[in-house]
């Protein structure tokens, strides 16, 4: 465009990436000073109307002036101030290279324990606590759930490639209570729930404290089930209270649950004893951990449907990055998600329509389920909370994943509903005899069903540094319970709906 822009711009191959570069862009070519040029710099940062015209109109004035073509003068300044929406000053871009560089070593390298800082980080946002616990899974890396004898106020890595649950990642439990606990734990770990309130100072470490740490799972290690913790917490710290009135006093109560025999230097504890009392389904107890955590500890309600991993589909967040950017059409995705809550209301014209929370592996979304398919879905969103979702992601909203509504698939209703376009079964790397003789038995064997159970079939493996995808003639009968054997095997798993 401008051979004067060549000693400007070779550093960065002709790519305007520093605010310095738009200032000597302003000196050259629109004859601006220095501090004219700086105050360029600024009106572009702040975008403002007015004020671009106005410096538009001097830039061109001072390429006129200089022999340069205004039409393409026009065109740089356009170029400019397009730049300056992303565009730092130079020693910012060094420092944030260096940053990418060192945290770009640290994952690589030091996954675990770059991860477990990060996440530590994140801990006042449920949303980016369940984001990079998703990709710690992704990662293979194993979250070991809260233990008040092992985990540390914060995550920790350990030596096994492991990431420990940090305890500042439960709600009502302050960093004060924490520490005491921590403090007191050194001396010797916690045998069961009356150890634990006995030595623990209840003024800090309260029953709510308490009552979180149960929910959490953070003292199923004890005896006991949540349940009956929970069912008998007001009894125990009671009779903690009174042992340490006891002590205090140098009183021993006769029907004192602690008693002692020597045994060297060491005494024996009895471990307190709960009444019979049933333990809360995994539904209950999920519900609790997400109450109290903001999101799932010990599994989630998606991960009882092995069907979901399998499915090609958009995650929540990705479908919120799909938006971003000026984009025109609304993409269409297909998603699985949890049902959280739903608000229903009644249009101007009098009909029901719904506003629906839901969560991911990856976040959250809202979907937006109009009266046309909120009319044929209302009956299965009272009796199912888990779907497969069609629809268009909003691209009015860039901080919120929102999808307009096409269709709703209860994931229990899956197989009998809807029809599966392939089967992609991806072979591991090392493949012997004894695999393939697995894999051919349980592939699903062709036979007479119904024309939607049938599926085609894709087989993908690697040989010689090549890829090869073999495609069955036939249609097979898809199975589920033969694609969960056969993911035994090694087999990565895709089904295309």
């Amino acid at each position: 465009m401008f051979k004067e822009l060549e000693p400007i711009l070779s550093e960065t191959y002709g790519v305007i990436v520093y605010q310095e570069q738009v200032m000597k862009i302003a000196s050259a070519i629109g004859g601006y000073t220095l501090g004219g040029a700086d105050i360029l710099r600024r009106a572009m940062g702040k975008k403002k109307v007015e004020v671009m015209a106005e410096q538009k109109e001097i830039f061109i004035k001072g390429a006129k002036t200089q022999n340069f073509d205004q039409k393409k003068a026009a065109e740089l300044f356009d170029l400019m101030a397009y730049f300056a929406g992303y565009g730092f000053n130079k020693s910012h871009s060094t420092a944030y290279a260096l940053i990418a560089y060192h945290t770009a070593y640290l994952k690589a390298n030091y996954p675990a324990e770059f991860m477990a800082a990060l996440i530590s980080h994140e801990t006042n946002d449920p949303d980016k606590l369940t984001f990079y616990l998703q990709e710690i899974k992704d990662m293979e890396i194993k979250t070991i759930p809260p233990n008040v004898n092992s985990s540390e106020i914060q995550f920790k890595a350990n030596n096994n490639n492991e990431i420990l649950f940090g305890l500042q990642g439960i709600k009502n439990v302050g960093i004060a209570a924490l520490e005491s606990i921590i403090e007191i734990r050194k001396e010797k770990l916690f045998i069961d729930l009356m150890d634990f309130c006995k030595r623990v100072d209840l003024r800090t470490v309260n029953k709510r404290v308490i009552e979180s740490l149960v929910y959490s799972g953070a003292m199923d290690t004890f005896p006991g089930n949540r349940a009956q913790k929970v069912a008998e917490l007001d009894k125990i710290i009671k009779i903690a209270i009174n042992a340490k009135k006891e002590a205090a006093t140098g009183q021993t109560s006769l029907f004192s649950t602690t008693k002692s025999t020597n045994n060297g230097n060491k005494s024996i504890e009895d471990v307190y004893t709960f009444a019979p009392l049933e333990d809360w389904s995994d539904k209950e107890k999920l519900e609790k951990e997400k109450e109290i955590a903001g999101f799932y500890l010990s599994s989630h309600p998606l991960e009882n449907y092995p069907i979901l991993k399998w499915l090609d589909v958009t995650k929540f967040q990705d479908g919120l990055e799909l938006v971003k950017g000026n984009i025109k059409k609304e993409p269409f995705v297909t998603c699985y998600g949890l049902m959280q809550t739903i608000r229903v209301i009644r249009t101007k014209k009098g009909d029901l329509m719904a506003f629906a929370q839901f969560e991911d592996f990856s976040g959250h979304a809202e979907l937006i389920i109009f009266p046309s398919t909120y009319k044929k879905t209302e009956t299965m969103l009272n009796e199912y909370n888990i779907f497969i979702i069609k629809g268009f992601v909003d691209i009015a909203s860039t901080n919120k994943c929102k999808i307009k509504v096409n269709e709703l698939i209860p994931v229990e209703t899956f197989a009998s509903s809807v029809k599966i376009q392939s089967l992609n079964l991806k072979l591991p790397s090392i493949v012997n005899e004894s695999t393939i003789a697995q894999l051919k038995e349980k592939i699903i064997k062709e036979g007479n069903t119904q024309e939607g159970n049938k599926t085609s079939l894709k087989i993908m493996f690697q040989e010689n540094n090549r890829n090869f995808i073999l495609e069955h003639k036939n249609k097979v009968i898809y199975n589920s319970d033969n694609l969960k054997c056969i993911e035994k095997l090694g087999v990565k798993i895709q089904v295309i709906i």
